[in-house]
């Protein structure tokens, strides 16, 4: 895609107009504690796990240690998650074609979502702006969910904008707007 006109709002939010439709790019919120206190957590919860799991294979088979083992790895995936979300995630919003598309990037691999601009109503910018400490999603505290857009499709309401301050997110949905098939 050719790319017409580009330009930011804030700290964070690129705008890159294209021929068929806009791109918005919405970097993570860059927390620097999770950035600096993650790693070091990360490595006594590895000296911690690779302890209990020496014990276990050394004979220990304790119902109760695998449990644990099973936790902590979940729990070591989740801050690595959170780790490379932080470091280098960004929400990536198309908007053109019949479609919207929301994706969270990061690095180039994430999920993403398609939806149809027919099924789309109701944009608008909503929720905690720029609260990072919010636990209406149990998710959002660490920036990964959540968001302070929102639009509703077949029923439910489907969020972006991960932190953004309230005149970030009105800016978002004025240059969204135009895209949006009116019923």
């Amino acid at each position: 895609m050719a790319t017409l006109t580009a330009f930011t709002i804030g700290p964070r939010v690129t705008f890159s107009q294209q021929f068929n439709g806009i791109e918005i790019y919405i970097r993570s919120p860059r927390e620097i504690f999770s950035l600096i206190f993650i790693p070091f957590w990360l490595i006594f919860w590895t000296m911690g796990g690779i302890s209990a799991i020496k014990s276990f294979l050394g004979g220990d088979a304790n119902p109760f240690l695998f449990i644990w083992i099973v936790g902590w790895a979940l729990g070591w995936a989740f801050m690595i998650y959170v780790w490379l979300w932080t470091a280098f995630g960004k929400e990536i919003i198309y908007v053109g074609q019949g479609i919207l598309t929301l994706k969270h990037d990061i690095l180039g691999f994430g999920r993403k979502k398609e939806i149809q601009l027919y099924e789309l109503s109701n944009l608008r910018a909503a929720g905690q702006f720029g609260s990072p400490s919010s636990w209406n999603n149990n998710l959002a505290f660490w920036g990964i969910s959540g968001g302070t857009i929102a639009i509703d499709s077949r029923g439910k309401t489907q969020m972006f904008g991960i932190h953004l301050e309230e005149g970030e997110a009105m800016a978002v949905v004025k240059e969204i707007e135009p895209y949006l098939l009116r019923r």
